[in-house]
């Protein structure tokens, strides 16, 4: 946890540094100690709840002598576990993503843009409420496998997995493009507004053939996977606005030109 926004930094720095557009390089000038001003409050929280939760675990009296002791304990211990569940990961998300708008470049010019943390907390419940339902779903489907004759038991069970894979999944996608929904509706370059509309049945499927085709290849399916995901968030985003010009965005754009020959024989895509 200590080291969280030191690598949290160095991967935004790495990211920026391999992207370039129109042979104009993207920069982040974000430090460690920025990083822990951003998010740092928030890993020390995490960490003070995990420790009160296994601090109240140990705590419970083996005999069951005090239900009252017992039952205020369960509530503590309840009230920080969806504390820590429900909302302490979405403020971290949005607070590493506010990071990286706040200290973001094109060139000279500076990325701008404020991530409201009541649509990120939002987006994140909405996308575990649509996760479990449909894990309920399987749940229901697992338990009428247990009464019905055995053919229509194995069916129920395959049948089972599919909707928790699918579930999975659906999650992922939902928190995924709601949140670079959510980024690229506030984000701004200058005069230049982004927008990203980006289907969640499609990327729900995209995450489930990817996955599919990683396991039945035991991994070597991955770089391609990647870029096949990259390609199509890429294609979902749009832009509102009239781009620099290379010496407005990069009063030094005419070596990234060369910059970018020395690295033509290369395969490193910054995402």
């Amino acid at each position: 946890a200590p080291l969280l926004p030191y690598l949290i930094t160095s991967a935004f720095r790495f990211r920026r540094r391999h992207t370039s557009y129109r042979n104009i390089r993207f920069g982040f000038d974000g430090n460690t100690w920025a990083a822990t001003k951003a998010f740092g409050a928030i890993i020390v929280a995490s960490a003070l709840i995990i420790g009160t939760l296994f601090s109240l675990v140990f705590a419970l009296p083996e005999d069951g002598s005090s239900i009252g002791g017992l039952a205020i304990a369960a509530m503590v211990m309840v009230f920080f576990f969806v504390l820590f569940i429900a909302f302490l990961p979405a403020l971290f998300i949005q607070a590493v993503q506010q990071f990286s708008i706040s200290y973001s470049r094109f060139g000279s010019l500076k990325f701008n843009g404020s991530i409201g943390i009541r649509e990120t907390v939002l987006a994140y419940f909405l996308a575990g409420l649509y996760t479990n339902l449909i894990l309920l779903g399987a749940a229901l489907l697992f338990g009428t496998a247990t009464w019905v004759n055995s053919a229509l038991s194995i069916a129920f069970l395959v049948l089972s997995g599919l909707v928790i894979g699918f579930a999975y999944a659906f999650g992922v996608a939902y928190w995924k493009q709601a949140i670079l929904t959510i980024v690229f509706r506030h984000l701004r370059l200058a005069n230049i507004q982004f927008r990203a509309s980006i289907s969640t049945t499609k990327l729900a499927y995209i995450l489930l053939i990817n996955a599919l085709l990683m396991t039945l290849t035991l991994g070597f399916y991955y770089p391609w996977a990647k870029v096949r995901l990259v390609r199509y968030l890429l294609s979902c985003i749009q832009l509102k606005g009239e781009l620099p010009s290379a010496e407005e965005a990069d009063p030094h754009s005419s070596h990234a030109i060369g910059e970018e020959m020395g690295e033509a024989f290369d395969i490193d895509i910054g995402v």
